[in-house]
């Protein structure tokens, strides 16, 4: 969505769960299926015509709820991860500024090789 626009989008819940349809949408956003689409250079726009166009897979729903949880999972996970990696990074960067520290006030010594 660009600054403030939206685009409503109304999915027969018969067919489609509207989870299914999001990731779906995420997906062809990603490969760069939409950007394709979408026209005008300086304001893309993306018309009805061009997302009939869209490819999408509709499995049957039972099929779209496990793909759904699946990936719910999963990104939770790395979301998880993601979250431990950079609390990693401020902890070596809190620690390589007291090394430094430790090394200009001469509280270590430091050797060269």
């Amino acid at each position: 969505m660009v600054s403030g626009n939206s685009l409503k989008l109304t999915v027969n819940p018969r067919i489609c769960s509207t989870e299914w349809a999001h990731l779906q949408l995420v997906n062809l956003k990603a490969v760069g299926e939409i950007d394709l689409l979408a026209n005008g250079s300086a304001q893309p726009a993306l018309s009805l015509g061009a997302m009939n166009g869209l490819p999408v897979v509709i499995p049957p729903s039972t099929e779209q709820c496990a793909i759904v949880t699946f990936i719910n999972v999963e990104t939770g996970k790395l979301r998880l991860l993601r979250a431990a990696a950079e609390r990693s990074v401020e902890l070596l960067k809190e620690r390589r500024a007291a090394l430094i520290a430790a090394a200009v006030t001469g509280q270590i010594k430091v050797v060269a090789d």
